[in-house]
């Protein structure tokens, strides 16, 4: 899933708008 979710994170960044919500994605993905 890190993969996948770091691929989607670099196609978002180019849109901008999906990056903030692959960020979101990710954080959470994460727990910490």
């Amino acid at each position: 899933i890190w993969a996948v979710d770091g691929l989607t994170w670099s196609v978002a960044n180019s849109n901008g708008r999906m990056i903030s919500k692959s960020s979101s994605l990710f954080t959470r993905d994460n727990g910490t």
